[in-house]
């Protein structure tokens, strides 16, 4: 988790009066969080510059491997692939989620963008976790709005030129009727494609190996083996971005 961006257009202010005469208040405001960008800049660390108009997202030093540390969606059809991370609603404050915005980026070889859908679920805990419960979604529902190309490429670390960067895609998600209180919450996503197309989810990955970041990424296949990431190299988080209103009491 990140940082939040606070509009400064105030919506409209509710003022009631308690029990007891005294005066409360509570303003709604657009609500934008953002888990953190993916862009590191317009030029890498060896030298190569961005297309005009366009912006890195450079792996960190040690990363050389796109694919590896991007957790692709494999063609199995019997397998899935889950991604989750964390946020936190403040204290005081209430919000309405309306969208949720997830990056990711497609093989070079292929010529269409293939994700269509997209499945959420959020818990009021870490769901590797018994002691979490489900408080929204499910994977049957498609929540998938819309996907649109970025103006960002993706670039492996020590890379000599753009021939192997990969442009990113953001994948927007509606989300119905969802009201969180404060608290501390995490969301479990996995998406769905058409035909044989490879797509990568696009993490950050730490400069520190003892960050603590705490996304996760797992796998299930055809016979309900769960294989959870833990390398303790690789603690990441996923960006990305929840649209809104909230509620500051």
């Amino acid at each position: 988790m990140k940082k939040l961006i606070f509009s400064n257009l105030i919506v409209f202010s509710i003022i009631s009066c308690s029990s007891d005469g005294l005066q409360s208040t509570s303003t709604t405001t657009s609500l934008s969080y953002d888990n953190g960008s993916l862009v590191t800049g317009k030029v890498s660390s060896n030298g190569v510059q961005a297309p005009a108009g366009f912006s890195l997202s450079e792996l960190e030093n040690g990363y050389i491997n796109l694919g590896f540390y991007s957790f692709t969606h494999p063609t199995i059809q019997n397998r899935r692939h889950y991604i989750g991370d964390d946020f936190v609603v403040p204290v005081n404050e209430t919000w309405n989620i309306d969208e949720f915005t997830f990056y990711f980026f497609k093989g070079l070889e292929e010529d269409v963008f293939p994700v269509n859908a997209v499945m959420l679920e959020i818990y009021d805990g870490d769901p590797r976790l018994n002691t979490s419960r489900k408080i929204f979604g499910d994977f049957s529902t498609n929540l998938f709005l819309k996907s649109q190309a970025t103006d960002v490429y993706r670039i492996a670390y020590n890379s000599n030129s753009l021939s192997e960067a990969h442009q990113v895609y953001s994948v927007k998600a509606k989300i119905p009727n969802l009201n969180l209180q404060s608290g501390h919450y995490y969301f479990k996503m996995t998406t769905k494609y058409e035909g044989a197309n490879f797509f990568y989810f696009a993490p950050h990955l730490p400069q520190s190996k003892v960050k603590n970041n705490n996304g996760f990424y797992f796998v299930v296949n055809n016979l309900n083996e769960t294989y959870f990431t833990t390398d303790p190299d690789s603690k990441f988080d996923f960006p990305f971005l929840i649209n809104g209103t909230k509620t500051i009491n």
